[in-house]
């Protein structure tokens, strides 16, 4: 028998700065917390530095483990710990962030009877989820009461490749007021000569092959034949370094494209830049997008599945066919890119169909030079306050 008191267990992995699922958690439940419940924290692993948060918290400090069997067997403790934990702290609801703990959270209502309310959090587009995590979210994810997407584009996914019919879509928050407060910090001295001159096009990402940088980096070579004061600043490590700075080095830029790594302050060079450019191949959400009208920055995005549409272009259906490019007020959308064309051979120097218009948007973004963006209509639906009562209205319809 529960407190009439809301209780909230958030379950996440870790609360470890640097993920974008971790800070949303920390809010979510620090919210819940402010407006007048409980909110306890329950992670598996105990790193550091942490978002700040509001709330009690616990983590069940489990080692990294590669091994299957012991993965497994971990996710079955868990789930009766979750159970444990919230029988003895009266706990109403459960809110899990990403598939990690929303099977274990999923597993303790099957095995373990957990009678919290669950509303479990997808964070990513499934698509390029593995056979195995696929067969374990249409298996799991039905006993889920709620099935939050991060976007409308990544629960029509849902719906369709599980069948599932208990979801919604809340979207990640943008805090406006604290990105412009880091905008207006100094740029890293080491990079102010790049952004001194000439016309500044940045990227920010992941150097994986869902962000798709061999594709920018082959469009920016079209757009610097006839725009040689144009420069590309891609920030973002991961596995593909090697192969795209071998690619820059084949089309020419050395002295055009640069890779800088991860940068602890994203927004003052969002703000040191002219145009924001976003090749992926799909998306969870985009919050990079959001990122970068935050500091008055246009973007040229593809179009890709999910999240871009549903941020520059929100009176859209998300199914629905629209010419290309289509332009808003705050950025453009193009064509998406053929995911079987990632790495070509220098000799091939014809773009695909998809690659020239998105080179011939970021060459008009040139052309253009326009002012600064005040994109504060886009904004409203991300806020932190709004995001914060779209969770709120979720937990008390369940609760009715």
């Amino acid at each position: 028998m529960y407190t009439t008191k809301k209780n909230v267990l958030i379950v996440v992995p870790s609360l470890k700065r640097g993920g974008g699922a971790e800070r949303v958690a920390a809010m979510v439940g620090s919210g819940l917390k402010e407006s007048g419940g409980d909110a306890h924290f329950l992670t598996f692993y105990d790193f550091r530095p942490q978002y700040d948060f509001s709330g009690k918290y616990i983590s069940l400090n489990e080692p990294l483990k590669s091994n299957l069997f012991v993965k497994v067997f971990n996710q079955f403790k868990r789930a009766y710990k979750i159970r444990r934990y919230c029988r003895s702290n009266d706990i109403n609801t459960v809110i899990s962030f990403m598939e990690e703990a929303n099977f274990a959270t999923c597993l303790s209502r099957i095995f373990f009877n957990n009678q919290s309310n669950i509303i479990c959090s997808v964070r990513n587009n499934t698509k390029k989820n593995s056979h195995l995590y696929k067969s374990l979210m249409g298996w799991l994810y039905p006993h889920a009461d709620v099935v939050v997407a991060i976007s409308r584009g990544v629960e029509k996914l849902l719906q369709e490749n599980f069948g599932l019919q208990n979801t919604t879509t809340i979207y990640n928050p943008i805090d406006a007021g604290k990105a412009s407060r880091l905008a207006e910090k100094p740029l890293p001295e080491e990079y102010r000569d790049f952004f001194a001159s000439g016309f500044n096009f940045i990227s920010i990402g992941r150097l994986t092959h869902q962000k798709g940088q061999s594709h920018l980096i082959r469009c920016f070579a079209a757009v610097a034949e006839s725009n040689p004061e144009a420069k590309l600043a891609i920030l973002g490590k991961g596995e593909l370094r090697e192969q795209l700075q071998k690619l820059i080095a084949d089309c020419g830029l050395e002295d055009k494209v640069y890779l800088f790594g991860n940068q602890e302050n994203v927004f003052s060079f969002l703000r040191s830049a002219d145009q924001f450019v976003l090749s992926s191949l799909w998306e969870g959400m985009g919050n990079v997008i959001l990122e970068s009208l935050a500091v008055g920055k246009s973007v040229v995005s593809t179009d890709c599945v999910a999240g871009p549409r549903e941020i520059l272009a929100p009176c859209l259906d998300i199914s629905e066919s629209i010419t290309y490019p289509y332009t808003t007020d705050c950025g453009t959308l193009t064509p998406p890119f053929n995911e079987d064309h990632i790495f070509k051979s220098p000799d091939e120097k014809s773009l695909t169909e998809a690659e020239e218009v998105f080179a011939e948007e970021m060459k008009q973004a040139i052309i253009r030079k326009s002012d600064d963006l005040n994109p504060e209509l886009y904004l409203q639906s991300f806020s932190q306050k709004k995001i914060i009562k779209d969770w709120m209205k979720v937990a008390s319809r369940i609760d009715n």
